[in-house]
């Protein structure tokens, strides 16, 4: 019982650790720089306390480049890609639904 179990969250949060420590160690798409830093910054992927709506993931990580484009940019390609994955590790995300989509499931019906 006191053995470690992998799950499919901790697999999906050590790919995700893997995913950001690919962006800080080689450029990207023949950018000449790493998205990310991690010359003495914090970086980690952690999963905080669920709720009745999920399991919240958090991203800790810092981007190489100054401008508010620039990571803006960085963060949306980021958030990308790992939504992109969730399904090979069998995990959805979760949105609350909308008035707009709340409607169109009663019309349905």
């Amino acid at each position: 019982m006191n053995v470690r179990r992998l799950t499919n969250i901790g697999l999906f949060r050590t790919y995700a650790e893997m995913y950001l420590k690919s962006l800080a160690t080689a450029p990207v798409d023949n950018e000449e720089n790493p998205r990310i830093n991690v010359d003495g910054m914090t970086m980690l992927v952690r999963h905080c306390e669920p709720t009745s709506l999920g399991l919240p993931v958090e991203i800790v990580a810092f981007c190489s480049r100054t401008s508010w484009a620039d990571f803006e940019d960085v963060q949306a390609d980021i958030f990308d890609h790992l939504l992109s994955v969730l399904p090979h590790f069998d995990l959805r995300a979760y949105q609350s639904p909308s008035d707009v989509t709340e409607k169109a499931t009663l019309a349905a019906k």
